[in-house]
C-alpha cells in the first residue's frame, strides 16, 4: 500500500503545506510594526528612524510612514539595506535611493494579508480621471467619446499589468474616468495613478551635435534643454543637461511592442521592437545622425524621450537596421515593467486627476454577514447531510472538502486573485462539484460491495470505476470555465478564476488526497465495514422510454427562458453591464446601506448601490447612490422621506458607462 500511494502521500503533504504557507499572514499588519520586526541588524537605531516616519506622517509632512522612511532614506542618503542583511539585492543594483525602493515596497507587500479581499466586501481607493480640456479642446464630441471608451480599455489594461486584480474603470458623463482599486492604498503608492493617467507619447529627437548647455546658456533655435539622470559607477545620481531638438525624428507609433528584460549586466532595461514602418525609419534617423558625427567630428546622440522626460539619449557610431532598440536608464525592475507597460497601452487623450478618495464596501456589512453565513450553512448542512448518509464515507468527503477549500484558498493566495461574494459564490459551486464526486464514488463502491467484493477491493474498483465520469465532467466545467477567463473581465472573470481553480483542487482532493486516506483506512483496519443508508432500493427505470418527453420538456424550458431574455431586451442587464446614473449626497446622519436598500425595495426602484467615499485630502464624507438610468432623482426623494433627520441633499449627478465592457 506505502509503495503504490506513496506518490499521492508526497504530492498531498507538499501542496497542503505550501497552500497554508500561501494563505500566510492571514491579516494585515500594520507596516510600522511590521518592518521593525524584520530589521535583524541594528535594530534599536532602524525602530529610530521609523519612529521618525510615523511622526513626519502624524505631522502630514508624508501622505504615511512608508513614504516618509523612502524620503528620509533620500535625503540622508542612508542604506536602508543595511538593516536588513538577510534580503539579498541585485550585484549592480547600487543607487540607494532605487535599493530603498524595493527594499520598501516588499515590505510593505509583506506586511498585507496574503488573501486580497475586493471592492464588495472590504472598499478600497479611487480617483477620478478628467480630459485635460486644454489639449483636446479641439477633439469633437463623438471623438472624444470612442477615445475615452478606448481610453477606459487602456487604463484596465494597465492596471491589470500592475497586478491589481478586478478594479471597477467606467466612464462618467462626457470626460471622466473613475477607477476604483481594491487592495491599494495612493498614500503608499502614488506612481499608480501617474502610471494610470501618463499618455505614453514616446519620441525620437536629435540631440545637438556640438553645443551644450555648459559651453553656452543661448539655446539653439528649435531646441530645448532636457535633463538626464543616470547612476553613476557608485550608484550615485551623475546629472547631464542636454540641447535637444524640439520637433521628434521618429514617434512611438513606429513601435509595435516593448517588454522590460535584464541587460548582460544584470540591470533592467526596456526592448522596443518596431514595426516594418518604423524599422525603416529608424535606420534612416541613426544613418542621419552617424553621417552628421562624421562631418562633425564627434558622435552623434539620439534622446528617447517619454511624456517629455529624458530618459537615455545614446551616441549612434553608424546606421542602426535592426528590428529592436533598447531604452537604458537607472530603472528598477518595478519600474522598467511599467514603462514597457504604458508603451505597449498609449493613451490618445490627456487625463488629469480630479479627486481621490476612498471606497466603502459595496455591499453592506449585513448582506456580506448574511452572504457568508448563508455559504457556511449551506456547506454544514452538506457535510451533515453526507456524515449522515454515508458514515465513514461522510467523513472522508468532510475531510477532501477542506482539503479542497484549503487548496482553493491558498491558489488564490498565492496568484494574488482577489476574493469577492461571486469568488465565494464560485467556491460554494466547487464544494458542491466536490460532494457530487464524492456520491458517484461511494454509490460505485456500493454497488461494489452488494456483489460480495470485499472492502479493500471495492474501494480500488470504486475510485476506477467513478474516475472517467469526475475527469470529464470536471473538464466539460473547465471548458466553461476558459470561456468566462477569456472572454469576461471583472467579476465575470473572477467567477471564471475561482472555479477553475476548485476544478483542479476537487480532482486532487477527492481522486488523490480521499483515495489515499480510504485505502490507508481500509488496509490498516481502521474501518472494517463501509456502512451507507438507502432511502430507495433495487431501482430500475428505464429512461430511454422517456427520451422523447424528456428532450420536448428540455427544450421547450430552454426556449422560453431565451424569449423571456428577448423580451426584457436590455432592461435584463444590471448596472454593471448597462451603466447607470451617479447622485452624490452629502448628509448629516449616515443612513446604512441596508436601510437604503430597503427603502429601494419598498418604492420598487429597481437596482440601487449605495456607495460611501472619503475624500483623502479632507477626509470629508459623501454618499455615492447608483441607481438605473432616470431614478436617481426618485430615488432621492424616496431616502429623504424616509430619513428627514438624515439631511440628505444633492452635490452633483452624472451618468454612469458599465464597468463591465460591451465585449
Amino acid at each position: 500500500m506505502l509503495k503504490r500511494n506513496l506518490w499521492k502521500l508526497i504530492l498531498s503533504v507538499l501542496i497542503m503545506g505550501w497552500a497554508v504557507a500561501s494563505l500566510l499572514p492571514l491579516q494585515d499588519q500594520p507596516f510600522s510594526d511590521y518592518i521593525k520586526s524584520q530589521a535583524t541588524a541594528n535594530p534599536v537605531e532602524f525602530s529610530r528612524l521609523v519612529d521618525e516616519a510615523d511622526a513626519m506622517a502624524a505631522a502630514g509632512e508624508a501622505p504615511s510612514s512608508f513614504v516618509a522612511l523612502k524620503q528620509i532614506g533620500k535625503t540622508r542618503k542612508i542604506d536602508l539595506a543595511q538593516y536588513f542583511p538577510n534580503i539579498r539585492f541585485e550585484a549592480s543594483l547600487k543607487n540607494i535611493e532605487r535599493k530603498n525602493a524595493i527594499l520598501l515596497s516588499e515590505m510593505l507587500k509583506r506586511s498585507h494579508s496574503a488573501l486580497q479581499f475586493g471592492l464588495d466586501l472590504r472598499g478600497g481607493v479611487a480617483f477620478t480621471l478628467e480630459v485635460d480640456e486644454r489639449a483636446a479642446k479641439e477633439e469633437s464630441l463623438q471623438d472624444r467619446k470612442e477615445k475615452l471608451e478606448k481610453a477606459v480599455e487602456i487604463i484596465d489594461q494597465r492596471i491589470n499589468a500592475f497586478g491589481v486584480a478586478e478594479p471597477v474603470i467606467r466612464p462618467i458623463g462626457q470626460n471622466r474616468i473613475e477607477v476604483q482599486l481594491p487592495g491599494v492604498s495612493t498614500k503608499d503608492n502614488p506612481e499608480v495613478v501617474d502610471n494610470v493617467k501618463k499618455p505614453a507619447r514616446l519620441d525620437f529627437r536629435l540631440v545637438h551635435p556640438t553645443i551644450t548647455p555648459q559651453m553656452t546658456d543661448n539655446v539653439p533655435p528649435g531646441y530645448e534643454v532636457m535633463t538626464l539622470e543616470q547612476e553613476g559607477a557608485r550608484g550615485e545620481t551623475v546629472i547631464e543637461e542636454l540641447y535637444v531638438k524640439r520637433i521628434p525624428e521618429m514617434t512611438g507609433d513606429g513601435i509595435e511592442n516593448s517588454f522590460a528584460r535584464p541587460d548582460m549586466y544584470g540591470k533592467p532595461e526596456v526592448i522596443l521592437q518596431f514595426t516594418s514602418e518604423g524599422k525603416q525609419r529608424f535606420a534612416e534617423v541613426t544613418r542621419e545622425i552617424a553621417a552628421m558625427g562624421q562631418q562633425n567630428g564627434v558622435l552623434g546622440r539620439l534622446a528617447i524621450v517619454l511624456d517629455g522626460k529624458l530618459y537615455s539619449a545614446p551616441t549612434v557610431r553608424e546606421e542602426i537596421d535592426s528590428d529592436s532598440a533598447q531604452i537604458t536608464g537607472s530603472f528598477s525592475e518595478r519600474e522598467a515593467l511599467n514603462l514597457a507597460n504604458v508603451l505597449n497601452n498609449p493613451l490618445d487623450l490627456p487625463l488629469i486627476i480630479k479627486e481621490q478618495y476612498e471606497v466603502s464596501p459595496t455591499l453592506a456589512a449585513d448582506a456580506i454577514s448574511s452572504g457568508v453565513k448563508a455559504s457556511l450553512i449551506g456547506t454544514v448542512l452538506v457535510a451533515a447531510f453526507m456524515i449522515t448518509y454515508y458514515t465513514v464515507g461522510g467523513l472522508i468527503a468532510v475531510f477532501t472538502l477542506a482539503v479542497n477549500l484549503l487548496v482553493i484558498l491558498g491558489v488564490m493566495a498565492s496568484i494574488g486573485a482577489t476574493m469577492t461574494l461571486p469568488g465565494i459564490a464560485g467556491i460554494v459551486l466547487t464544494v458542491g462539484m466536490a460532494v457530487d464526486a464524492n456520491i458517484l464514488i461511494f454509490e460505485r463502491m456500493r454497488e461494489e460491495l452488494n456483489l460480495g467484493k470485499g472492502l479493500s477491493a471495492a474501494t480500488s474498483a470504486g475510485y476506477d470505476k467513478a474516475f472517467t465520469t469526475i475527469v470529464d465532467a470536471h473538464l466539460t466545467q473547465l471548458a466553461i470555465c476558459a470561456v468566462m477567463i477569456g472572454l469576461g473581465s471583472g467579476p465575470i472573470k473572477g467567477f471564471g478564476v475561482t472555479l477553475a481553480i476548485g476544478v483542479f483542487s476537487t480532482m486532487f482532493s477527492v481522486l488523490i488526497t480521499g483515495h489515499l486516506l480510504t485505502d490507508w483506512l481500509v488496509e490498516k483496519n481502521i474501518i472494517k465495514k463501509f456502512p451507507m443508508m438507502s432511502f430507495i432500493k433495487s431501482i430500475n427505470v428505464d429512461f430511454l422510454k422517456y427520451a422523447r418527453p424528456a428532450f420536448i420538456v428540455s427544450w421547450t424550458i430552454v426556449l422560453v427562458g431565451v424569449g423571456v431574455v428577448f423580451m426584457k431586451g436590455d432592461k435584463i442587464y444590471g448596472i454593471d453591464f448597462a451603466g447607470g446614473d451617479q447622485i452624490t449626497v452629502d448628509f448629516k446622519e449616515r443612513v446604512s446601506a441596508a436601510q437604503i436598500r430597503e427603502v429601494a425595495r419598498v418604492n420598487d426602484l429597481g437596482e440601487v448601490n449605495p456607495v460611501y467615499t472619503s475624500d483623502l485630502a479632507s477626509g470629508h464624507e459623501t454618499l455615492r447612490l447608483e441607481t438605473e438610468y432616470d431614478k436617481s432623482a426618485a430615488a432621492l426623494a424616496a431616502l429623504q422621506q424616509a430619513y428627514p433627520n438624515a439631511g440628505l441633499e444633492k452635490i452633483g449627478e452624472s451618468r454612469l458607462g458599465p464597468s463591465i465592457g460591451e465585449e
